[in-house]
């Protein structure tokens, strides 16, 4: 039985500074989302696990496994330095995150998960899932279509995932998807 990899890779882990000093939060994304993840995968996989990455470890994605990139803000953009469009992110600060099928790359922009300056670990990785689902079922907008909760068009991370959702996750997991662990946001 293959195992499921949840890479979340810290864009600026090195670089930190100014851009969030409080960074405690990333344990907690790592556990809400792992979660959520072995619900939707229980019986599927041998072994299910989110990996919170530093920008300095590159993971290999294999088999199922996905890669989320997890930057500050738009102008941090995975997408963006590696040639994709994120005018839909730019036009809309609603939006957590961004998936480029074309590239097979997704973000969230952790600045826009934020209530009253803290960043919230739900909102992250109801972000991350929602991104990885883009991934997974290769669909842009239409992926949509039918869905409500986390994969809606208008997604409310405030609480946990329904029924639905995992059933829907769950359905998708095992798709593999190409993806580079490798890529870069903007030069230091």
């Amino acid at each position: 039985m293959a195992d499921f990899n949840f890479y979340l890779n810290d864009m600026i882990a090195h670089h930190r500074g100014s851009e969030n000093p409080n960074f405690r939060w990333w344990g907690s994304v790592c556990s809400i989302l792992g979660k959520h993840l072995k619900e939707a995968g229980k019986g599927k996989f041998g072994k299910i696990e989110a990996y919170w990455c530093p920008d300095n470890w590159v993971p290999a994605a294999i088999g199922p496994d996905v890669i989320v990139y997890i930057v500050p803000n738009t102008n941090y953009s995975v997408i963006a330095a590696n040639g994709g469009d994120i005018s839909l992110a730019n036009g809309d600060t609603n939006l957590i995150g961004l998936t480029a099928t074309v590239r097979n790359i997704c973000e969230v922009y952790y600045d826009r998960a934020e209530v009253g300056g803290i960043v919230r670990p739900d909102v992250i990785a109801g972000a991350a899932m929602h991104e990885a689902a883009h991934v997974k079922t290769q669909k842009g907008q239409e992926m949509h279509n039918g869905q409500t909760g986390y994969f809606s068009a208008s997604p409310s991370y405030w609480s946990s995932p329904s029924k639905a959702d995992i059933a829907f996750f769950g359905k998708i997991m095992g798709k593999t998807v190409i993806q580079n662990g490798g890529l870069k946001t903007k030069d230091w």
